[in-house]
């Protein structure tokens, strides 16, 4: 695994600094890690049994100028927040029946007149995590209108899906298109300059995937208030302790999950419109 430093690059002229680092194993220099240690590059390379292929003439330049970097880290990403999706609605679905939820806002079909395919296919996902339940069944009294952090679900987590499939699209053209500069067109003779290397196809897509994902958990850190708090939590002891007054139960578990979603909501600032003028005012 190449070495690469964190900070460094700005994603408007390509990840310049950290594939600099990467394109110098390409060479049998810099560093990388092998089994966890860091290793110059060359006896990394050659631990790892990967030839040294070197570069020859126009092979530097395609190394470090492009998204690489960005585009990686963002695929990665995007996969974990898709498998997290998964786990915010089953999460939601538990604290919802915890509540004594009315069922009727996860209708699918109040989620197909708006038309929106995100809260559709989230209000599909709950609607069968609560199949079998007493409340699906209708075998227990419930309110007519639940708080917003609970029938609103749908909506906001639909968006989120939205927005994710949205960046996964931006990702995935990026992953298979030419992020070089200049293109060559042999077959037509042509080089064109320009500057397909530029960051923010992805970077913008990526600002919203943070927003969406601070948005579901703002949401459910709400939900996680309603089942601690007793005026809230229809008959829940508070804090879910046994022993209120002696025990503190769940109640710094919130504490946490506050800590979180403030951190969350600094790191989820856009990124995009953040860039400074470099390189003599390019």
């Amino acid at each position: 695994t190449p070495f690469v430093c964190q900070k460094g690059s700005v994603g408007a002229s390509g990840d310049l600094a950290p594939m600099s680092q990467i394109a110098l194993l390409l060479m049998g220099e810099g560093k990388a890690y092998y089994k966890g240690e860091l290793l110059d590059g060359k006896e990394a390379m050659d631990k790892a049994g990967i030839k040294v292929p070197g570069l020859k003439a126009r092979d530097g330049l395609a190394a470090i100028n492009g998204s690489n970097l960005l585009t990686a880290m963002s695929a990665i990403f995007l996969y974990d927040a898709m498998r997290f999706m998964k786990q915010a609605e089953i999460a939601c679905a538990m604290s919802i029946e915890a509540l004594m939820g009315n069922m009727k806002p996860y209708t699918p079909m109040l989620h197909e007149i708006r038309g929106f395919p995100g809260a559709v296919r989230c209000a599909k996902s709950l609607s069968q995590l609560f199949k079998g339940g007493d409340l699906y069944e209708a075998r227990l009294k419930v309110k007519v209108q639940d708080a917003y952090s609970m029938r609103s679900a749908p909506q906001v987590l639909g968006a989120a899906h939205d927005a994710l499939e949205w960046c996964r699209t931006q990702v995935e053209i990026e992953l298979n298109g030419v992020g070089d500069n200049p293109v060559f067109f042999p077959d037509e003779k042509i080089t064109l300059t320009g500057a397909n290397f530029q960051g923010s196809p992805v970077c913008l897509p990526m600002d919203m995937a943070g927003a969406a994902i601070t948005m579901v958990c703002v949401m459910s850190e709400r939900r996680m208030n309603r089942l601690n708090h007793p005026a809230l939590s229809v008959g829940l002891p508070p804090f879910l302790s046994k022993g209120a007054g002696l025990m503190s139960g769940l109640m710094l578990s919130q504490y946490t999950a506050d800590m979180q979603i403030v951190e969350m909501r600094i790191l989820s600032m856009p990124a995009s419109i953040q860039s400074i003028a470099a390189a003599a005012d390019q």
